[in-house]
């Protein structure tokens, strides 16, 4: 079917513009596998269907990113059947804190990788540096959020269900995540 002629009874409301992103959009969403996600439309627009063009158009008719609200959700997978049942939701609300603390990291981050590129061409251990122990770590508001939802949510359960295992995104795929799960006396599955 022609996804344009689809659209024709949005011609009044809808700009030239608007509706050559929504064709792109639409085009990707039917092309694509996997996931529908505004990263993976991008991928599948193609030409003209960038991230920031996918998510401006999601965005309402403002033309902008607009600020909204994140939530993390903690859900029972059940392997066999391929399905996930949400058991506990919260809204992630950030303090001025934590915004801060982001930005330092994000500086912490730039600062160290000019100071790689200025050793560029050194190889091996620095000089002096010492072994520590990798199991203290100081976790981030983020994951200190996390880990008290999953021990209220792994105390909810107790008796109920068996948990062993605590699958997270890759965005968690460091030490500190990694201490977090073991601190709660879970795994994080091998993929």
């Amino acid at each position: 079917m022609n996804i344009l002629a689809l659209l024709q009874c949005t011609y009044p409301t809808l700009s030239k513009t608007d509706l050559r992103r929504l064709s792109r959009i639409i085009v990707a969403m039917i092309a694509m596998t996997g996931r529908v996600t505004m990263l993976s439309i991008s991928r599948w627009a193609g030409k003209g269907g960038s991230y920031r063009t996918v998510q401006r158009f999601f965005s309402s008719l403002l033309g902008k990113t607009v600020s909204s609200i994140a939530i993390f959700a903690l859900s029972l997978i059940n392997v066999n059947q391929r399905h996930s049942y949400p058991s506990m939701v919260e809204q992630v609300i950030r303090t001025q804190a934590e915004k801060e603390a982001a930005r330092a990291r994000t500086k912490k981050r730039k600062a160290r990788k000019d100071h790689k590129a200025a050793l560029k061409g050194k190889r091996g251990r620095p000089k002096g540096s010492k072994n520590r122990d990798k199991t203290k770590v100081e976790l981030t508001p983020e994951l200190v959020r996390i880990q008290n939802m999953v021990r209220k949510q792994i105390s909810i359960l107790q008796g109920i269900v068996s948990i062993t295992y605590l699958a997270l995104d890759g965005h968690f795929g460091n030490n500190n995540a990694l201490q977090m799960v073991r601190q709660c006396d879970l795994h994080l599955p091998q993929v």
